[in-house]
Order: C-alpha cells, then sequence, then structure tokens
C-alpha cells in the first residue's frame, strides 16, 4: 500500500521549527531593510505624497526627476525585444 501523504510530515517538528526559525529571520531582516530604506529616503517619499495628494498621479519620469533631486537614479533601461 502506498504512503498516506495528507497524514504524515515529510519533515520532522524539529526541522518544521528550524525552517520556521529561519523564514522568521529573513522576514525580520527585510522589514528591517525596508524600515532603513524609508528613514533614508523620508525627504523624497513626503514631497511625492505632498505631489500625489495634489495632483493625484504622476507618470514615471517625473517620478525619476523628483527622486533624482534627492539621489542618484541609474538610467531607465531600454526593452529591445529580440527577433
Amino acid at each position: 500500500m502506498g504512503r498516506d501523504w495528507t497524514t504524515r510530515s515529510e519533515y520532522s517538528e524539529e526541522i518544521s521549527a528550524r525552517i520556521d526559525a529561519q523564514v522568521r529571520n529573513i522576514v525580520e531582516h527585510c522589514y528591517e531593510q525596508a524600515c532603513k530604506i524609508i528613514e533614508d529616503n523620508r525627504a523624497v517619499i513626503d514631497r511625492l505624497v505632498d505631489l500625489l495628494i495634489e495632483k493625484e498621479t504622476i507618470d514615471g519620469e517625473e517620478f525619476r526627476q523628483i527622486v533624482a533631486e534627492y539621489t542618484p537614479v541609474p538610467e531607465k533601461e531600454q526593452y529591445v525585444p529580440k527577433l
């Protein structure tokens, strides 16, 4: 008779706990990085918020111009389809 995969775990509780701990570490690290990015860019975020409250929408080029006033912005890659 075949193995019943719906009722048996494929790995132990210990492995499950280790996986959960690693996932938690990854999520916490990413959260901290996101908070740091927001802190480091708070001035431009506030400027964009004020502009969006006023205008409701901005296009990509306008967004890039505003961000470029605060930090270097990489050149926009042009998509060239390969035939």
